[in-house]
């Protein structure tokens, strides 16, 4: 996995790519896991709504990319945790 976080002056951009071996279509195991999968991308869907930001995500068969950017409100630059 591989996780980047840039800020430039009032912008976020975050970006996640993650590796994975894609299972065969016809799997019973993929559709189960399919039902347990999203949930997590509905709660970062409202932050950047919220922050008036854009994702986009894509999946080419051997990589998952999140990529998201954020712009940061003026009232908050200061207030972003540092890690």
């Amino acid at each position: 996995i591989s996780v980047q976080l840039i800020q430039k002056d009032a912008l976020l951009y975050y970006e996640i790519r993650n590796p994975y071996l894609r299972e065969d279509p016809e799997s019973d195991q993929e559709e189960k896991n399919q039902k347990l999968h999203g949930y997590g991308l509905k709660n970062v869907r409202r932050c950047i709504d919220k922050y008036k930001g854009t994702m986009n995500i894509d999946a080419n068969g051997t990589q998952f990319t999140v990529s998201i950017h954020i712009n940061i409100p003026a009232e908050s630059k200061s207030a972003l945790p540092v890690s």
